[in-house]
């Protein structure tokens, strides 16, 4: 297990009812097998969790945050963190801080025309926000945002990955690349999903996040070799032979640094 990622105890292990994986999809031999094996790996095969869905994104937000803000605190001490569970609204930090005005013209737009020309895509709400407080204020950001914290990355937290999940971190993705005014955040996403397919669908190289992080990486790889089928390894070894799919211990380390 990664020695960041402790609080797997917490968020994985067996269902209650069936005893199955609750990483795993039920409907999937595959994911089934992988995920039998990586619990197994974690030594948590008989740990019992009322953990899932939605539930286990909030739970895994949280721990997410939690560890983040302790070890980067270990990691940078002379750098004034800010880590947030649920993010901050964009408009809170330096590079996005525009965005409160635009809220208030289309709040002050009493035909509504201006709110629906826009849009309001502008609008997301990151699982996870890390910030940095700056002395001077973000560089290009502007004087009217020199007060306002550098958005230094935003943290997808998803205990699986479906479809619709993988939606909302394109979205994200696209908002805070398009919207930004100076540097863009690293943006990435966590996620413990069993099944390398599933965790392609937003870890190839689209751009749509830096990296994905695996709380069980090492196990991940031994349980897909031991259970996975030829396919599911080949897209594994792609994953991480590309750097599209990561330790989650690296995370803090590659956010303390850069």
């Amino acid at each position: 297990m990664s020695p960041a990622a402790g609080f797997l105890g917490e968020l994985i292990g067996l269902r209650g009812q069936t005893g199955n994986p609750n990483v795993a999809d039920k409907d999937s031999a595959a994911s089934m097998a992988i995920a039998r094996h990586m619990l197994e790996a974690l030594g948590l095969s008989e740990n019992r969790v009322a953990v899932e869905g939605q539930t286990g994104g909030s739970l895994m937000e949280r721990l997410v945050a939690d560890d983040l803000r302790g070890r980067l605190a270990e990691l940078a001490p002379e750098r004034r963190w800010l880590v947030d569970r649920p993010g901050l609204k964009l408009s809170r930090f330096a590079q996005y801080g525009h965005l409160a005005t635009l809220q208030r013209l289309i709040e002050q737009d009493e035909t509504g025309v201006l709110g629906m020309a826009i849009g309001r895509e502008y609008e997301v709400a990151p699982d996870v926000t890390v910030g940095l407080v700056l002395g001077g204020g973000a560089e290009g950001a502007g004087a009217a945002t020199e007060s306002l914290p550098l958005l230094h990355a935003t943290v997808s937290c998803k205990l699986t990955i479906r479809s619709d999940r993988v939606q909302n971190i394109r979205q994200e993705s696209a908002v805070l690349t398009r919207q930004r005014r100076g540097r863009l955040p690293h943006v990435v996403a966590v996620t413990a999903e069993p099944l390398p397919s599933r965790i392609a669908s937003i870890a190839r190289g689209t751009g749509d996040v830096d990296a994905v992080y695996h709380p069980a990486f090492d196990e991940l790889r031994e349980a897909v070799q031991a259970s996975g089928t030829a396919a599911q390894q080949e897209i594994l070894d792609e994953l991480v032979g590309q750097g599209r799919l990561l330790d989650y211990d690296g995370l803090a380390r590659t956010l303390a640094v850069s």
